[in-house]
C-alpha cells in the first residue's frame, strides 16, 4: 500500500459520525501492536466527509522514530487494501485521495468560504501540495498547515479533489470526464442553501487548471449546476498552459511504457492539442469570466524542471536537462484587469509547494472582497435561505427574458473596432457637462449627440469602463447598459432595450428576478414577446428601479447607445426615458444616452436643466473631439510604421490624415485599414502618400470610392460582391457565413470552399467578420447602401436569391 506521491499521508474513509478523534487514535495505536514505540502519529485530522453523508474522514501520517527504519510505514499499512472495524463500521484506508477530501475541521456555522484545489497529471491530490524538504517531519502542506492557522483564512473549508492522474490508468478518461466528476463531487459537498450561497474559490495546477476551465464552462451550461457557477468568485491557476506546454520528454516516456489501451499516450496528445491552439472551450471560458467578473490569479514558474529520462535500472525519473515546461506567456489569458500575474518560486512541479505568500495574498483578497461581492450579487437575507423570498427566482425566467447580453455586445463592438483607445474618450471625463451629470444631484440625464463616425459608441464604452473602475469596490453600485444596432433586428427595438437593461440589473441583484418571475409563472414561454410585452416590461422596469432606490446609498447608472438605431418603437422608448427623468426627483438614477443629431430625438431629450436635463454636443466640442482623433491617428500610424527611421514619413501621413479626417474616427479607421494593405509594396512611402491624395474627405464620399473600387475588380468578383452587399443590406440581422453562402451562388463550387471569405475581403471595409458572423462595420455603411441613389446606381440588375426573403423580415412575418 506504500506510495511515494502521497508523501506518506493516508486517508481513512467511512468513519462513523459517532467516532471521536481520540477513539480513532486509540484504534490506530492498537493496529500498530509491537510497532507502537517505533512510530509517532503526525498530521492527524478528523473531518466531515464531503459526499453529503454523516460519515467522517481522517487524514494521518506515521513518522518513524528511527530514520533508517525499513519499511518507513507500519506493517498494517503495507498490506494492499488495509481496513478495520470501528464503532460498527467497516473503515477503509487508501492513498489515492480520489474525490473531495476536507483537509482540516472547521465549525460548519463558521465557514465563510469553500476553497478546492486540483492537482495536475501524474500527481497526487495531497502530496503535490506538500513541500519535500528531505526531512519528512518538516514537510508542510500549505493548504492545510498554514491556512488552518491563518487568522484571516482559518474559517475556510479547504478541500482537494483527487482523480486518476496516472499515465498507465486502466480507464480511458478525458478532460470532460474529469470535469464532470469534479462537478458531481462538488454538488454533493454543497447541498444546503447556505452552502450553495457560500463563495467558492478554485485552485488548479497544470492539467488540473485545464479541468477547472472545462468545469467552469460546464457549470454555466447546466441548470442543476448553476449554483456552482454562480458561487465561483476567484480562480487560482498554477502553471496552467493556454498557449503550449513542453511535453516531449513525457511523451517519450509514455511511448515506452507498457499500456494496453494507450491511455497515457492519448492523454498527452490530447493535452498538447488542447493547449496549442485557441479552442472554442477557451473562448467560452474567457467570455464567462468576463460575464461574471471572476478574478484570475495566474502563477508562472521561474525555475527550470529536469526532463524525464530513463534511468539505468529501466525506470524513469526527472534527472535530465533543465527545461521550462509552461512559460510565462502561456499562462496568460489576456483578461486584465480581472487577471493578475504572479511569479512562483519553483519549477513546474514544486511551484505549488513554495508559493505561500502569493497564494495568501490572493486568498486574503477573497476573504476581504469576495464575500462582499457575493452579498451584492444575491439578497436572500443573512441566512442565505432562498425560500424566504416571496417569489423563488428560476433561471428559465431569466433565459426567457434574455435576448442579448449587453456585456458581450460591448466586447464584440470593441473587438470589431480594433479595441478601445483610451484617448478616444478620456477627454470627456473633464468636460463640464459630463462632470455636472456625474457630480451634481440636479442632473439626471446626459444626452450625447453627434454625427455618424464621431466616436459616440466608443465614448460610451469608455464611460462604462470608468464607472466600473471607480465604483468596483462600492456597495450599492448598479450599472446597466445597452447598445442598439440598427443592422440587427434582435437589438434594434425598444422592447429589446428594456429586456437588456432589466437582464443586466437582475444579474447584479438576483432578488430583482421576482418581478419577471411573476410574469413568467403566469404566461410561461413567450412572456416577454408579442404586442403586450412593452407594457409588461415597462412596468417591471419601473418596479425594479423603485426597489433599488429604496436604499438611500444605492446609485443606478443606465446607459443606452445609438438611440437613432432603435428602428422600432423609438418614440415609446423616448417617452419612457423622458417620463422617468421628468417625474423622478431621485438623484440615485443617472442616465446617459447617445444618438445622431435627429430632430425626433431632440424634441424628447432636449430637457431643461430644471428637470435634470443636459446635452453634450460633439459638434460644439469639436476641438476636443479633433484632438482625440489626432491622438488616434498618431497611435494607428505608429502601429503601421513603428521604426524610428520612419518618423518623418509618419509625420507626413499624420498631417494628411488630420487634414482630411474632419474629426471623424470612422473615416480614419477605414482609411488606415486601406493603407495597411500597402505595407511591403514597392516604394510604399510614395504609394501611401499618393493614395492619401486620392482619398476624399467625408464618409459618404469615402463609401462611394470604396464602391467604385469594388466595381473595378476583375472577373466575376464585382458582381458577386454586389450580391453580398445587397444581401447584407436588406437582411434584418447579421448573417452567418454559412447563411450568406446559401444565399449566393457560391454554395455550388466545392473546389473553392473559402471563396465567400475572400469576397467579403473584396467588399472593402463595408463588412467585418467576427466568430463566423458578418457585420456592417458601422450603421452609416448600411445607410449609404440603402440610400435610393446608391441602390439604383450600384445594385441595378443584381438578382436576389428567393431564400433571402426569409431574412428580410423577422420571424413570424413570412
Amino acid at each position: 500500500m506504500a506510495a511515494v506521491k502521497n508523501r506518506g499521508v493516508f486517508r481513512v474513509q467511512c468513519i462513523s459520525h459517532n467516532t471521536t478523534k481520540d477513539g480513532l487514535k486509540s484504534k490506530l495505536d492498537s493496529l500498530l501492536g509491537d510497532e507502537l514505540e517505533e512510530f509517532s502519529l503526525v498530521h492527524f485530522q478528523l473531518v466531515p466527509a464531503c459526499n453529503g453523508s454523516q460519515a467522517q474522514v481522517a487524514i494521518f501520517k506515521y513518522h518513524p522514530r528511527i530514520a533508517t527504519r525499513s519499511p518507513q510505514v507500519p506493517s498494517f499499512l503495507a498490506t494492499p487494501e488495509p481496513w478495520f472495524q470501528l464503532d460498527g463500521n467497516d473503515v477503509f484506508i487508501d492513498t489515492e485521495f480520489y474525490g473531495l477530501t476536507q483537509l482540516f475541521p472547521v465549525n460548519p456555522n463558521d465557514v465563510k468560504i469553500d476553497i478546492v484545489a486540483i492537482s495536475g497529471l501524474n500527481s497526487h491530490a495531497f502530496g503535490s501540495w506538500t513541500s519535500c524538504s528531505g526531512v519528512p517531519e518538516n514537510d508542510k502542506m500549505w493548504l492545510s498547515d498554514f491556512i488552518s492557522k491563518d487568522e484571516i483564512l482559518k474559517d475556510s473549508r479547504v478541500m482537494t479533489f483527487g482523480y486518476d492522474t496516472k499515465y498507465r490508468s486502466k480507464k480511458q478518461m478525458w478532460i470532460e470526464d474529469h470535469g464532470d466528476s469534479f462537478l458531481t463531487e462538488l454538488d454533493k459537498a454543497r447541498k444546503t442553501p447556505k452552502e450553495r450561497d457560500r463563495p467558492l474559490e478554485i485552485i488548479g495546477h497544470s492539467f488540473g487548471g485545464t479541468i477547472v476551465t472545462h468545469a467552469y464552462v460546464r457549470s454555466s451550461e447546466k441548470t442543476e449546476l448553476e449554483h456552482i457557477y454562480n458561487s465561483i468568485t476567484d480562480i487560482f491557476l498554477f502553471g496552467v498552459p493556454f498557449q503550449g506546454i513542453n511535453l516531449d520528454d513525457v511523451r517519450s516516456m509514455v511511448e515506452e511504457i507498457s499500456d494496453p489501451i494507450g491511455q497515457g499516450e492519448k492523454m498527452i496528445e490530447y493535452i498538447a492539442y488542447e493547449t496549442s491552439r485557441h479552442t472554442t472551450i477557451l473562448d467560452v471560458f474567457k467570455n464567462r469570466i468576463k460575464e461574471r467578473e471572476t478574478r484570475i490569479f495566474s502563477f508562472f514558474e521561474t525555475e527550470k524542471t529536469p526532463k524525464v529520462v530513463k534511468q539505468e535500472d529501466g525506470t524513469f525519473g526527472r534527472t535530465g536537462d533543465l527545461i521550462i515546461v509552461v512559460d510565462r506567456d502561456s499562462v496568460k489569458l489576456g483578461l486584465e484587469p480581472l487577471e493578475k500575474l504572479f511569479r512562483a518560486e519553483g519549477n513546474h512541479s514544486t511551484m505549488v509547494e513554495s508559493t505561500l505568500e502569493a497564494a495568501k495574498y490572493g486568498v486574503d483578497q477573497i476573504q476581504r472582497n469576495g464575500i462582499k461581492r457575493k452579498r451584492v450579487r444575491s439578497s436572500y437575507g443573512d441566512d442565505g435561505n432562498r425560500a424566504n423570498r416571496p417569489y423563488r427566482f428560476s433561471h428559465p425566467a431569466l433565459r426567457e427574458l434574455h435576448i442579448t447580453d449587453p456585456r458581450l455586445d460591448k466586447e464584440r463592438i470593441e473587438s470589431t473596432k480594433g479595441g478601445l483607445f483610451d484617448d478616444s474618450y478620456k477627454w470627456i471625463l473633464g468636460n463640464p457637462d459630463f462632470k455636472k451629470w456625474r457630480n451634481d444631484d440636479q442632473y439626471h440625464i446626459l444626452w450625447i449627440s453627434g454625427d455618424p463616425g464621431k466616436g459616440k459608441t466608443m465614448l460610451l464604452c469608455g464611460i462604462v469602463n470608468e464607472l466600473k473602475r471607480d465604483n468596483s469596490a462600492a456597495d450599492g453600485f448598479y450599472l446597466s447598459y445597452f447598445f442598439c444596432q440598427g443592422t440587427d433586428a434582435r437589438i434594434n427595438n425598444a422592447t429589446a432595450v428594456l429586456r437588456g437593461l432589466i437582464f443586466s440589473l437582475i444579474l447584479q441583484e438576483e432578488s430583482l428576478g421576482s418581478h419577471i418571475q411573476q410574469i413568467y409563472d403566469q404566461v410561461g414561454q413567450g412572456a416577454f414577446e408579442g404586442i403586450n410585452s412593452w407594457f409588461r416590461l415597462s412596468k417591471v422596469f419601473g418596479a425594479i428601479l423603485s426597489v433599488l432606490i429604496r436604499e438611500p446609498t444605492n446609485t443606478v447608472y443606465l446607459i443606452i447607445d445609438a438611440l437613432d438605431e432603435c428602428v422600432s418603437d423609438l418614440e415609446k422608448l423616448l417617452n419612457l426615458i423622458s417620463k422617468f427623468v421628468s417625474t423622478s426627483s431621485s438623484p440615485q438614477i443617472k442616465w446617459i444616452v447617445s444618438s445622431r443629431n435627429l430632430s425626433d430625438i431632440e424634441r424628447k431629450l432636449a430637457l431643461p436643466a430644471s428637470i435634470g436635463g443636459s446635452r453634450l454636443s460633439l459638434e460644439l466640442n469639436s476641438s476636443l473631439v479633433s484632438r482625440a482623433v489626432e491622438a488616434y491617428i498618431g497611435d494607428q500610424v505608429l502601429k503601421l510604421w513603428p521604426s524610428e527611421r520612419d518618423e518623418e514619413f509618419r509625420n507626413q501621413v499624420c498631417k494628411q490624415l488630420i487634414k482630411q479626417a474632419d474629426g471623424t474616427f470612422l473615416w480614419v479607421s477605414l482609411v488606415v485599414k486601406d493603407l495597411e494593405e500597402l505595407q511591403g509594396a514597392y516604394q510604399y512611402k510614395k504609394t501611401v502618400l499618393k493614395k492619401l491624395g486620392e482619398i476624399p474627405s467625408g464618409l459618404p464620399q469615402l463609401y462611394g470610392l470604396m464602391m467604385q473600387k469594388i466595381k473595378s475588380l476583375r472577373g466575376e468578383n464585382p458582381r458577386l460582391c454586389l450580391i453580398i452587399l445587397s444581401t447584407m443590406a436588406i437582411a434584418y440581422r447579421p448573417l452567418q457565413l454559412a447563411e450568406l453562402t446559401a444565399l449566393t451562388e457560391l454554395d455550388s463550387d466545392p473546389a473553392e470552399p473559402d471563396m465567400i471569405e475572400v469576397l467579403i475581403k473584396d467588399c472593402g471595409s463595408f463588412l467585418t467578420v467576427r466568430q463566423n458572423t458578418i457585420y456592417f462595420v458601422h450603421q452609416s455603411a448600411k445607410d449609404f447602401l440603402l440610400e435610393e441613389n446608391s441602390f439604383t446606381t450600384f445594385f441595378r440588375g443584381v438578382q436576389i436569391h428567393p431564400l433571402l426573403y426569409v431574412f428580410i423580415l423577422p420571424a413570424g412575418y413570412v
